[in-house]
């Protein structure tokens, strides 16, 4: 019988910095959600992020959305961001070790990663969700409804769909680059 021996995990500075840089970002991110979507909207006299991008996109296009749809694209808007920032900082923790927690307790998973940060950034959008419509209870003037947390959930699978797409491309595209270097050797 063969003895082998335990490595020991290697951590990562660079990934330790820049995850924690990045999950910083998106706790930032989160309040300012947080913010908007609970106080902030109780002011009618400010404008939403949607309709300070259509003043600057009314020379090109004619749009007169109402007011639902500037909350439902506000809604949309919010959660790709924290979705790309999230997927970032869930990628960036998973690099820290060349022994993550992932691989150690549950091998199958090694192969498809992507898959469980995609599981974890939709969970993190679930909760946020949540937390803000369950806030919202408790404000005057707001009302609390289940179609909020299904429209940002889309903004979010929309953009996991797109890194995958993204990703997908570049490995292809990575495959490509390397059978023509070899060909040519």
């Amino acid at each position: 019988m063969e003895i082998t021996e335990k490595k020991e995990p290697v951590y990562f500075a660079k990934f330790i910095v820049l995850s924690a840089v990045v999950w910083l970002l998106a706790a930032s991110w989160l309040g300012i959600i947080y913010y908007y979507f609970t106080i902030f909207q109780l002011a009618p006299s400010i404008d939403s992020v949607s309709q300070i991008i259509l003043t600057y996109l009314s020379p090109y296009i004619s749009l007169n959305p109402s007011t639902e749809m500037l909350h439902i694209s506000d809604q949309i808007i919010a959660f790709v961001v924290l979705s790309i920032l999230s997927y970032i900082a869930v990628y960036l923790s998973g690099r820290i070790s060349n022994k993550s927690i992932i691989s150690i307790k549950y091998p199958k998973f090694n192969k498809s990663r992507k898959w469980v940060h995609s599981i974890l950034v939709i969970w993190i959008a679930i909760i946020v969700s949540s937390a803000i419509e369950y806030t919202q209870i408790f404000i005057p003037g707001q009302s609390v409804r289940l179609i909020d947390i299904l429209i940002e959930l889309m903004g979010v699978c929309a953009v996991l769909l797109l890194i995958r797409i993204i990703m997908s491309v570049a490995f292809l595209f990575g495959i490509l680059l390397n059978r023509r270097k070899q060909s040519r050797m």
